[in-house]
């Protein structure tokens, strides 16, 4: 089963990138294959033009969404969990930090974290459970 593909992000925009004082996003995961070695390389090929729409079907850790900041964007993976977090953040971003910051950064609880059933947990509990590894790494990993 795939995660909804389709996610359009137009009426958020504002908020995920605050163009007006704010610090724009950036990416909050590492991800497999992500494009954040690229983008000097991915950049050349963005139209001089401009476009009416960005669509990411691999979306990832976001590296080139963030990049670019578009105003108007179509997001999708076919990682379930991934869209669901993106979707938390984006709908309660403090809520998400609540939940990480309940979080222990041992080894015990990174595994123990790592065994919850996605489907059990609230929104933002499943949201901060995706984001846990990609800002803790247990002990024995440290580099």
């Amino acid at each position: 089963m795939s995660a909804p593909v389709n996610q359009s992000v137009d009426a958020i925009q504002p908020d995920l990138f605050g163009r007006i004082g704010r610090e724009r996003a950036k990416p909050f995961l590492k991800w497999a294959g992500g494009k954040s070695r690229l983008l000097p390389e991915l950049r050349r090929y963005v139209p001089k033009r401009g476009y009416a729409r960005y669509i990411e079907p691999f979306l990832g850790g976001g590296a080139f969404f963030f990049e670019l900041a578009p105003e108007s964007a179509i997001l999708g993976d076919a990682n379930p969990e991934l869209i669901h977090c993106y979707q938390a953040v984006r709908d309660e971003p403090a809520n998400v930090l609540g939940a990480l910051s309940e979080f222990r950064v041992t080894e015990r609880d990174y595994y123990r974290i790592r065994r919850w059933e996605p489907e059990k947990l609230t929104r933002t509990v499943r949201a901060a459970r995706l984001i846990h590894p990609a800002v803790v790494k247990p002990p024995a990993q440290q580099y």
